[in-house]
């Protein structure tokens, strides 16, 4: 028969509607009860982090182990954010990185983490396969979708940028990361560049992989929203502003050359990737972007481009 539970990862099969999905209910309870939270009893948040979030380094007390165990949390939220918790990525991310010295600042955030996580139980991974959700708005049916964004300089202390992709497939989300970056950027396509960068590394195995399995790409869609980036990574070289950069745009051209993937612009508003550098909102924006990226509520962005080739503008369409 089907698989029920695999690594502690509820997998759920509705055949009426086409679709599996995959989530940690047990392991989210278990977590909040290591950390002393009952989902009956808590006051559930409606984000994973406060809206307007301004984490910065601990200059303060640091909080101890036998107060709050700062690392072990970590472990907890890193095995959710990583298997089925895309939602989550971005702010167990911003959490980790003050875990050599945590103060009650950032306790509190990996509390409203908790609080988040005690109204969100069952929230997981969906995947579909009917006909109507992969042909909409144009027929996607075993094709990986890449969503990429940079803040720039949104780290308070270090001025550095956070990179966040999701690769998509069948609806749901199979590749996600989120990144700090080791180096300070000097320019939004700047930033932009780095993530597009770590996108197409996620690409190249991820298509090799896909060839294996009998579904050769012939190109991936990968998005971005913001239109230097694009140019600069496809031959746009005017500006000696990004000559500090230029290998980076060298190695997206280079795989843009070979067709690896075609970049698409995507308004801010579309582009799931956002979850993984900020705390979106206001709360409908962030429910909106969560539901679209894991799939609960699948929504392709079309787009000008898509809808000319479509249209038959530059041959015989998708």
């Amino acid at each position: 028969g089907e698989a029920k539970v695999v690594l502690g990862i509820k997998i759920d099969w509705d055949f009426e509607k086409c679709t599996v999905t995959l989530s940690q209910r047990a392991h989210t309870e278990k977590f909040l009860e290591e950390f002393g939270f009952d989902p009956s009893m808590t006051s559930a948040k409606k984000t994973p982090l406060p809206l307007n979030v301004l984490a910065r380094e601990n200059s303060g007390r640091r909080v101890g182990k036998d107060e709050w165990d700062y690392f072990k949390w970590c472990g907890f939220a890193n095995w959710l954010s990583t298997q089925t918790r895309v939602d989550i990525a971005g702010a167990v991310n911003l959490c980790g990185r003050y875990s050599q010295n945590p103060g009650t600042a950032h306790v509190a955030l990996q509390k409203h983490v908790l609080r988040y996580l005690a109204g969100t139980l069952d929230e997981g991974i969906t995947y579909h396969g009917s006909e109507e959700v992969l042909n909409r708005p144009y027929p996607h049916k075993n094709k990986l979708i890449g969503f990429a964004d940079s803040n720039h300089g949104g780290c308070y202390d270090t001025k550095r940028s956070t990179s966040c992709v999701i690769i998509q497939l069948n609806g749901g989300p199979v590749i996600w990361q989120v990144l700090e970056k080791r180096v300070v950027t000097t320019l939004t396509p700047h930033c932009e560049s780095y993530a597009l960068a770590l996108a197409v590394q996620e690409l190249v195995w991820a298509c090799d992989f896909m060839a294996e399995i009998g579904h050769e790409h012939s190109t991936v869609r990968l998005l971005v929203d913001n239109q230097s980036a694009i140019l600069q990574a496809t031959g746009d070289y005017k500006s000696s502003k990004s000559d500090h950069y230029r290998k980076v745009q060298f190695y997206i051209e280079d795989n843009y050359r070979k067709g690896l993937m075609w970049l698409d612009k995507i308004p801010t508003a579309y582009n799931i990737a956002d979850l993984g550098t900020k705390q979106v909102e206001p709360v409908a924006q962030f429910e909106r972007l969560r539901d679209i990226a894991n799939g609960k509520a699948p929504d392709l962005y079309l787009g000008q481009t898509v809808k000319d080739i479509l249209n038959g503008k530059y041959g015989d369409g998708v």
